[in-house]
């Protein structure tokens, strides 16, 4: 049992559909296409 941040969160990021960024988290470009959904444009993905 646990927070959805301990348990999903980590599997999330090391899979790159999810970066935390010091506005909070947000989706990559493979998180999008993993979705089935196109990125917004001028999505900036970190290169770290």
């Amino acid at each position: 049992e646990g927070t959805i941040e301990d348990l999903y969160e980590p599997f999330l990021i090391q899979m790159h559909y999810l970066t935390k960024t010091p506005q909070g988290r947000q989706i990559t470009g493979k998180g999008y296409e993993h979705l089935g959904m196109v990125p917004p444009a001028g999505l900036q993905e970190n290169l770290f």
